[in-house]
């Protein structure tokens, strides 16, 4: 193939939003986007390669597997080797059991099925696993997998027929793709089948170019297909963030702009030239190392300092991801590539090898649930807090809609029929539902209405299913009329709008349902990071109560007086967990549960069972306190 120095450039264009986006600037919250731009080039690069060896009658497939791994495996084992100690120091024993499963996923092509299994609103932050982007390999080296064994099958149909059958391809995989972000939006983001259509563009693209098919517009109409394809590549990556529904419909602004540039953008035209620029070149050169290499330096760095990192040492990090990319290229990725210094025999054996000693860690790491020899039993009590058992506490299977559901469709055991007099609702978040448990040591007549991320109110939301679910819930009230309401919320995640709604929310709970007495629970404490980190960090042992500086404190509490204005306004209660849980600052990051101590919150906000009963006690404690309820 002519090498193409433009596409080198747009390479830079699909890397760098990709590094910004991890990094977590929100003027990037598009930056994924660059990954579908990275899926068109490499369909259309490699797709051109088999397209001239098949005419020039040279093509095998031994060789078209080499090239792969000679340019996938070195650099990408070369990351992993580098991770591996980083790991072993830093990370918490359920972390690295996490981090050994992603080490044997890798060579196996799996890291997107994966992480599509461990993908859910309580697992850990996916910013924290170093080998989140090996996803895109994974997707990347299945299709090449199965491509050239298809295109060899239907090769004899001729080039025009080829076409025909790889756009049935295409727009199946994104029919495909377009449903699966409405039923099942995870795996349609990480799996093969609705991400193919990206990499058939490439190579649609490629095949659009072959002699006899190829057709190439006047200057200006190539000039205005380069501009229009370059602003449908870098809208996105400003404007869109994880909430847009991809890839569906909206991926195809990002590939479509890919192809168009592709097809058009030659060195000739102003976006030809653009691309063309040195430095722009150079970043493309490195993308891939460099793509490598980011993930890895923001995750550690996050398991490292898990408060807030500055955006000058993210920008740092960015930088570095860059320069590391280079010195791969020069002394991993060029080397392995060159023939005349490994041959075809030693690079699969290498392979193996490496191979085989990521599986071997991977395998021990998971066995023995992340190397937990590495702390004390009294660190592991402490650190397994980061996986802590949720379900049976929230009533997960049960009782809580995740933000996946299309439905708010809850267990007969959630919604039971009860007595007027008797009945409690319970209705917000996640934060309600971590509450429920310590609900429940005090009465049997709770109904439970929990959906994570979805803030309990009568405002619209854009959240899946959260509007629907709230409505839902308002009518069941409306209809049933319960003796209590408690209404409670991870209030500080969610922004104004959502906290002024509630007055409205209560007024028109109590024109409905004037008896009911309905008590707001103020926010729980928040850390900066995880609760079980801080412990570890500062005292870990489990010795008794302690108290730790909150720095959220006079945050949440100065959103709590709103909030306690809001309820009392309208006629409502308004209770202080807050109150219970801190004093002068400082909050419980532990309390005595009966025969053993227990931290007070499995995360940076989720309580656990002994800080729901602390809370539930004080709810129930005094019948004749405006706080609480009558018993």
């Amino acid at each position: 193939m002519e090498y193409r120095r433009e596409v080198d450039g747009l390479r830079a264009f699909a890397v760098l939003p990709v590094i910004l986006f991890h990094a977590g600037f929100k003027t990037f919250s598009g930056g994924f986007v660059g990954v579908d731009v990275f899926f068109v080039i490499s369909g259309y690069l490699i797709t051109s390669i088999i397209i001239a060896e098949k005419q020039a009658g040279t093509f095998t497939l031994l060789d078209f597997y080499e090239r792969r791994a000679r340019r996938i495996f070195p650099a990408l084992f070369v990351v992993m080797f580098a991770c591996l100690p980083i790991a072993w120091i830093c990370l918490l024993p359920q972390d690295m059991k996490s981090f050994s499963q992603s080490v044997v996923a890798v060579p196996a092509l799996a890291s997107n099925y994966w992480l599509w299994k461990r993908s859910g609103y309580f697992e850990p932050a996916a910013e924290q696993y170093p080998l989140l982007h090996t996803w895109s390999l994974s997707v990347e080296e299945q299709y090449y997998l199965l491509f050239p064994l298809f295109l060899m099958l239907i090769w004899r149909l001729g080039q025009y027929q080829i076409v025909v059958t790889l756009g049935i391809l295409a727009g199946a995989s994104l029919a495909a793709a377009f449903l699966g972000t409405e039923t099942d939006p995870v795996a349609t983001f990480y799996l093969l089948p609705t991400r193919a259509w990206e990499l058939l563009m490439g190579a649609l693209a490629a095949f659009s170019q072959m002699k006899g098919i190829n057709w190439q517009p006047n200057k200006k109409a190539r000039e205005a297909a380069g501009v229009v394809g370059l602003a449908l590549i870098t809208y996105p990556v400003f404007v869109f963030d994880v909430h847009t529904p991809f890839p569906g419909l909206y991926a195809l602004m990002p590939t479509v702009g890919t192809a168009l540039i592709i097809l058009y953008a030659s060195r000739e035209t102003v976006v030809g030239k653009i691309l063309c620029v040195r430095p722009l070149v150079g970043i493309g050169l490195v993308s891939y190392s460099a793509y490598l290499w980011h993930q890895p330096l923001f995750a550690f760095a996050r398991n490292i300092k898990p408060d807030a990192l500055s955006d000058f040492l993210l920008s740092a990090l960015a930088v570095i991801s860059i320069i590391l990319g280079h010195l791969s290229r020069k002394y991993v990725e060029i080397p392995f590539r060159t023939k005349h210094l490994l041959s075809r025999k030693q690079v699969f054996i290498y392979g193996v090898i490496g191979g085989s000693l990521f599986l071997a860690f991977g395998l021990a790491g998971h066995f023995t649930n992340g190397f937990r020899q590495r702390f004390s039993p009294n660190e592991q009590i402490i650190a397994d807090y980061r996986h802590y058992d949720f379900k049976e506490d929230y009533w997960g299977a049960n009782c809580l809609s995740f933000p996946d559901d299309r439905s708010f469709k809850l267990n007969e055991l959630c919604s039971k029929k009860i007595e007027e007099s008797d009945s409690i609702v319970l209705w917000g978040d996640s934060h309600a539902a971590a509450l429920s448990i310590g609900l429940r040591k005090f009465t049997n007549n709770l109904l439970q209405y929990t959906k994570p991320i979805c803030p309990p109110g009568i405002l619209n939301s854009r959240i899946r299913g959260c509007s629907e679910a709230n409505n839902l819930v308002l009518s069941i009230i409306k209809n049933h009329q319960p003796r209590h309401i408690y209404i409670h919320a991870y209030w500080s995640a969610y922004n104004e709008p959502y906290i002024e709604q509630l007055g409205d929310t209560i007024s028109e709970l109590r024109a409905a349902s004037p008896r009911t007495k309905i008590i707001v629970i103020g926010s729980v404490p928040t850390w900066r990071q995880n609760l079980p980190d801080i412990i570890l960090a500062k005292t870990p042992s489990l010795d008794g109560e302690i108290m730790i500086v909150n720095n959220n404190y006079e945050k949440l509490r100065a959103l709590d007086n709103k909030i306690a204005l809001l309820a009392l306004s309208r006629g409502a209660f308004f209770f202080s967990a807050l109150d219970c849980l801190c004093k002068n600052r400082k909050c419980y990051g532990s309390l005595n549960d009966g025969e053993k101590v227990a931290l007070t919150a499995w995360d940076s906000n989720h309580i656990t069972r002994a800080t729901a009963a602390r809370l539930a006690e004080q709810l129930f404690k005094n019948k004749t306190d405006d706080y609480g309820i009558d018993k």
